[in-house]
């Protein structure tokens, strides 16, 4: 008995541990305090334009100051950590500044009231980029990742300090982290900073709060580089498409993702398009399929590989198995793509979530919606309340597992016109109370009659605009039978 209780305690103890580690990833909390305590070494992202050329002109117009930057001088590639902060010690961003900086925008978000609370504005004045090393003995020898992520620099700080980042922290590995290079000397303190440092890359990068620039293309990517690109679809967001009123004047916010060399960016100078440059988001990987794809990719040294694993593993294990809610929509996602979704259900069950969207996206042959089936059946998504598949065109039928989802309260499918049949199991939703049909024209009156009494079957954008309509009161269409619209079931007694 008493091993019975100390085992309780122990399992309830690593299970609020592990939700502490949860909340790093879409939190803010972690990525201040690696600031404060030194772990997240940031340069100046002003001192980096500095160093790549650029110069800083100020405008003032109507009463707004602007700020640009034009490139008017000569690039200077960066140096290691050990002989920079030795250098140019004001190369880097102290917690002072960056603290200032991100309680500035904190009164911008609360000043703008319902409108950034609803658009979940969610930013750090941190900024990571992702790139190639070039040589074993120095990450950019020439310069030239440095001149990309400064031309996007530029051409975005405007933007920044509109959301009150004055000066945006800028993590760029060799100048942020102490490497281990030919002819530099590291000490023993360097190197635990180092592993400290390492340790939490997987927070810094996959954190909802962080934006990153993806300095080269995906294609021949190194193990880092692939595992900073396979973090980037586990939390971010897209960003909001309308722009929010700043001080009077009219500024969107930016993609938390900019791949550098999108031709779309060259048509967006002033940045006041937020999806310039903006990769299309891929679905998460579960741990066992990014092992796999790993085992491709090349490494400098061979120790780094088994780190990776395990900082991927802790990210998808703490971080995305905690989500509450997982919203896939309007990208695009064939079934393969759904189906790899799904995959990583079945690993990590994600018991907590709530909403699945999966609206917009081109699922054709219905393995990707068959995949998730089979990822319920493992028993994933078992707290599903609000499944969406709006506008899915091309799927004929919904997964029969879906019936193991008791607590599933709303199933949107408007825009679904192939969509045939409903699943018999479907009656054994007691908890459902929505049930969104809008143009499904395929279904027939027999695929309502499974439904539990209480559904509010909605037909109409009307019906839906008004919170929906119990169709007991008010049937949209008058061919339903009695039972098809939610009404009691007649006695067999008169």
């Amino acid at each position: 008995m008493r091993r019975c209780v100390e085992r309780r305690r122990k399992n309830k103890a690593a299970r609020e541990e592990r939700a502490k580690r949860a909340l790093h990833y879409v939190q803010p909390e972690a990525l201040v305090e690696a600031v404060k305590t030194g772990s997240l070494v940031l340069l100046s992202a002003q001192w980096l334009l500095g160093r790549a050329g650029y110069v800083k002109t100020v405008a003032e117009r109507r009463g707004v100051i602007r700020t640009s930057w034009k490139l008017e001088g000569d690039l200077t590639p960066l140096l290691p950590r050990q002989a920079l902060e030795a250098a140019e010690p004001e190369a880097y961003l102290s917690y002072d500044a960056f603290a200032s900086a991100y309680d500035t925008h904190l009164e911008l978000c609360k000043a703008g009231g319902k409108a950034f609370e609803n658009a979940a504005i969610a930013a750090v004045p941190i900024l990571l980029a992702s790139h190639a090393w070039e040589t074993a003995e120095h990450a950019d020898p020439t310069g030239s990742s440095l001149a990309k992520i400064a031309t996007n620099l530029a051409r975005m700080m405007p933007t920044y300090q509109a959301w009150g980042f004055e000066d945006m922290g800028v993590f760029i590995d060799m100048p942020c982290m102490y490497h281990a290079l030919p002819g530099v000397e590291r000490s023993a303190e360097q190197h635990a900073a180092f592993l400290d440092a390492q340790k939490q890359l997987n927070v810094w990068w996959s954190s909802r709060h962080t934006s990153v620039y993806l300095v080269d293309s995906a294609e021949g990517a190194m193990g880092w580089q692939f595992f900073e690109r396979s973090l980037l679809n586990l939390f971010k967001e897209p960003p909001p498409s309308k722009p929010f009123k700043l001080k009077g004047s009219l500024c969107p916010f930016w993609t938390k993702i900019t791949q550098l060399d999108a031709e779309d960016l060259a048509d967006d100078p002033g940045g006041v398009n937020p999806q310039a440059g903006m990769p299309k988001r891929r679905p998460p990987l579960s741990s066992p399929h990014f092992t796999k794809m790993l085992a491709a990719m090349r490494f400098e040294r061979a120790a780094d590989r088994s780190v990776v694993e395990h900082l991927y593993r802790a990210a998808v294990e703490d971080g995305f198995n905690s989500l509450d809610k997982l919203i896939f929509t309007r990208l695009d996602w064939t079934d393969e793509e759904v189906a790899e979704l799904a995959h990583c259900l079945i690993v990590v069950p994600c018991p907590s979530v709530t909403v699945l969207d999966l609206s917009w996206n081109d699922m054709r042959t219905g393995d990707g919606l068959e995949a998730i089936g089979t990822a319920i059946l493992h028993g994933a998504l078992h707290s599903l309340q609000r499944l969406n598949l709006t506008n899915c065109t091309a799927i004929k039928t919904m997964p029969k597992s879906l019936e193991e989802c008791l607590e599933l309260k709303e199933i949107h499918v408007d825009g679904c016109v192939q969509l045939r049949h409903l699943p018999p199991g479907m009656s054994k939703l007691a908890s459902l109370k929505i049930l969104s049909v809008i143009n499904c024209h395929a279904l027939d009156e027999e695929d309502y009659c499974h439904l539990p009494g209480t559904v509010k079957i909605i037909t109409t954008k009307e019906e839906k605009e008004g919170g929906g309509v119990l169709l007991a009161a008010a049937s949209p269409r008058p061919t339903l039978s009695p039972r098809m619209v939610g009404t009691p079931r007649a006695s067999k007694k008169l």
